[in-house]
């Protein structure tokens, strides 16, 4: 079979279109995959965020202290500015010298950091009883321990 010598040049330039096109839908689809894969990234990103990375408190990064207001001892913890305070905490009666309840026990601990969105101020959380009522409060952090009471 003889290949006509006018088909020659109009084959070759069907075979450039073709590889034209074929450029075009590549780019086309590499394109759509970058965006897809960036979106992704940025909405793994934002659940990172909201969800938080957590990490361990240390003792400078908070404050123990008290305060008594109208009758009322309260025990006041902060925490540095954009962070929120993630704990598990558990409670028990204090008993005094002869094992009656004379006040509160309260022990926090796994505290660990959450960033915060409202960059502009500090976590704060306190604890009241009355006045004459014993109310203590342990913090257990990783390497140290921290208390605190109203009699203090």
């Amino acid at each position: 079979m003889k290949i006509d010598a006018t088909e020659t040049p109009q084959r070759e330039r069907d075979a450039e279109a073709i590889k034209a096109v074929k450029k075009k839908i590549a780019r086309r689809i590499l394109k759509a995959v970058a965006a897809v894969c960036l979106v992704f990234a940025v909405l793994f990103s934002a659940v990172l965020l909201y969800t938080g990375i957590r990490y361990p408190v240390t003792k400078d990064g908070i404050s123990l202290s008290t305060k008594t207001e109208d009758g009322y001892t309260y025990i006041i913890l902060e925490t540095r500015a954009g962070k929120s305070l993630y704990f598990e905490a558990k409670s028990e009666d204090a008993l005094n010298d002869k094992k009656e309840v004379c006040g509160q026990k309260i022990t926090l601990y796994h505290l660990q950091y959450h960033n915060n969105f409202s960059k502009g101020r500090g976590g704060a959380m306190s604890w009241g009883c009355p006045e004459n009522n014993y109310l203590e409060v342990v913090v257990e952090l990783e390497n140290d321990t921290l208390r605190i009471s109203n009699q203090e």
